[in-house]
């Protein structure tokens, strides 16, 4: 069966989203690009019949949006509720594509906001550009499907990456305002995570497979972790005092690293070095 998807001309990025959603369910499907600048679509909006034919982001389509009303929704909002979340269940999946129609409605006439790590994705430009420039929509759009799948993608990876950390965090708190995490496993790609994603300004990290143990501060956290450490170990024998590395500038202060793991037992647990982190 051949399947059709069917938006405007000079599309925008609603209309890239919403035919971009519905080839998630039917990838075979091809793309059309009628002209709507007659003020009667129904020639159009007639060929509207599912699963064969969908009509999306023209005037009066059961899938485009209403700006009219107060509670109008963009096209890709109605197509992702209707006939892409239905029977999907794995939540990174609807994050991201949760993500996917924010992006569509942040830069649709909706004027809704949507969360900062989007921002890289604003792709509305590109698209203006391309079409001042003659580029045709049958041109256009491969690139733009690109984008779009790289997009998800990232989001996808984004909230992957988030629920990981989720499940490694251990503990939450704070000193001098500034907040601190105690994560066990995830190492670097976790600390980024933390800063970027939960900005998170000191993480306590240990590794459970090794015997890792540290703290690292984010760069705007001004808080000497060298400091802390000397009270923390103060009390410790040696050579358990010994194996424990403090930059100078006190970023991090650590028992062993990725690079040059610890061969030894740090001697105290990474909830112990969290609450000396943590302490006035």
């Amino acid at each position: 069966m051949r399947i059709t998807i069917i938006t405007h001309q000079q599309f925008d990025l609603d209309a890239a989203v919403s035919a971009w959603l519905l080839l998630l369910k039917h990838p075979e499907a091809e793309v059309e690009f009628a002209n709507t600048t007659s003020d009667d679509n129904s020639a159009i909006v007639s060929r509207h019949n599912p699963p064969e034919t969908y009509v999306v982001d023209i005037k009066g389509s059961p899938l485009d949006k209403s700006h009219d009303e107060a509670d109008g929704q963009c096209s890709s909002r109605i197509v992702y509720e209707e006939l892409i979340r239905p029977g999907r269940d794995i939540p990174e999946v609807l994050s991201a594509l949760e993500d996917m129609v924010a992006l569509s409605e942040s830069q649709d006439k909706t004027g809704k906001l949507f969360p900062p790590y989007l921002v890289p994705f604003s792709i509305v430009g590109f698209i203006k550009g391309a079409q001042s420039i003659g580029w045709r929509d049958e041109m256009l759009w491969p690139w733009v499907k690109r984008q779009l799948d790289f997009s998800y993608q990232f989001l996808y990876d984004h909230h992957v990456a988030r629920q990981n950390y989720l499940q490694m965090r251990q503990a939450q708190g704070e000193v001098q305002g500034y907040t601190v995490d105690y994560i066990r496993g995830g190492g670097t790609a976790a600390t980024d995570v933390a800063y970027n994603v939960f900005n998170v300004d000191i993480v306590v990290y240990e590794d459970p497979k090794t015997f890792n143990l540290g703290a690292i501060r984010r760069n705007e956290c001004p808080l000497h972790l060298g400091e802390k450490l000397k009270r923390f170990v103060s009390s410790r024998p040696e050579p358990e005092r010994s194996r424990w590395f403090s930059h100078p500038a006190g970023f991090i202060v650590a028992h062993g690293t990725q690079k040059f793991p610890a061969t030894e037992p740090a001697g105290v647990t990474g909830r112990e070095l969290f609450e000396a982190i943590c302490a006035p």
